[in-house]
């Protein structure tokens, strides 16, 4: 929680606040212990303080700018000029700002804030999901489309950004595949937590008769009882 918020109070208040209301905060049957589900966690993102954030952020500028910003916002937290540059290839043309000079205005108006020589990264994670969240439907689809194409051209995977785009685009099978081998390398590193939200989201992405989600709930249970959550392994 202190990640996501960034270590800003305000949003860490914000944060609980949503955990609370969404039931996510349970008791341990048999004694007074309370527990976060992790599967709420999954549904955890921006909050109206968030959209708020990227609403003032982003009002001021030119089209082609708020549409640089929600490709940055769609890359992740951290974004990489080159894949920056090959994601604007990847949506087919268009009228792309230049690159550096999209990141110098996200920079100057405090959306962006430089961490390396091409390496950018959002002052708050939850202004970035607020800026997802005032996407349109189709150019959410074209800017995850392009990152896909990025992340697919990686050499070595990252299979959680893998499994958002293609879960973003509505292509279930990509998603499934990317989140059922995130799931087993946070397994594999001990990463417990991590595991039981990967293996919640691949199954997300299986009908109610796919094979495929006996391995699944095998290894959701193995995180869970793993995590302690023995009434919820079964």
């Amino acid at each position: 929680l202190v990640e996501a918020a960034g270590g800003v109070p305000l949003l860490l208040v914000e944060l609980a606040l949503t955990l609370q209301q969404s039931g996510a905060l349970r008791s341990r049957p048999g004694t007074d212990g309370i527990y976060v589900a992790a599967d709420h966690l999954v549904h955890l993102s921006s909050t109206p303080l968030g959209e708020r954030m990227a609403e003032r952020a982003l009002s001021e500028m030119p089209p082609s700018s708020v549409l640089f910003a929600r490709l940055c916002a769609v890359l992740g937290d951290d974004v990489e000029l080159a894949d920056l540059e090959e994601a604007q290839r990847a949506t087919g043309g268009g009228a792309w700002v230049d690159a550096r000079v999209g990141l110098n205005r996200l920079c100057a108006a405090g959306v962006l804030r430089s961490v390396g020589a091409s390496r950018w990264r959002f002052e708050h994670r939850m202004l970035r999901q607020g800026v997802l969240a005032g996407m349109p439907s189709g150019e959410r689809d074209l800017l995850h489309r392009a990152a896909l194409a990025v992340e697919e051209a990686r050499v070595e995977p990252r299979f959680d950004r893998l499994a958002e785009h293609a879960s973003a685009i509505g292509d279930r099978e990509k998603a499934w595949s990317a989140y059922a081998a995130l799931a087993e390398a946070s397994a594999a590193a001990g990463h417990m937590m991590e595991a039981e939200l990967a293996w919640t989201s691949a199954l997300s992405n299986l009908s109610a008769s796919d094979v495929r989600r006996e391995l699944a709930l095998a290894g959701r249970g193995h995180a869970r009882e793993k995590l302690q959550g023995f009434h919820e392994a079964l």
